[in-house]
């Protein structure tokens, strides 16, 4: 009987280990999820940053080439003055 009891009482430590270990995995898997879900929200702010910097690239690109057409007009309009 006592060598029954003995083994009981190990499968009970054994199970306490066990769950304990579980809790560890879960704990670790939690903080997992957590930095994963982290470093995608942080992708995703980067993403739209670098598309609104794409945006504003093209915008200033095409400020410049109208600005280079009015100064081809302002020249033409002064190459008709002669000082």
């Amino acid at each position: 009987i006592e060598s029954i009891t003995q083994r009981i009482e190990e499968m009970a430590a054994n199970s306490e280990e066990q769950s304990a270990s579980a809790q560890e995995m879960a704990s670790a898997m939690n903080n997992a999820t957590k930095a994963v879900n982290d470093v995608s929200s942080r992708i995703e702010k980067i993403t739209k940053l670098a598309e609104k910097q794409a945006a504003d690239s093209d915008k200033v690109n095409e400020t410049g080439s109208e600005l280079k057409e009015m100064v081809d007009q302002l020249e033409e309009i002064l190459s008709q003055f002669t000082l």
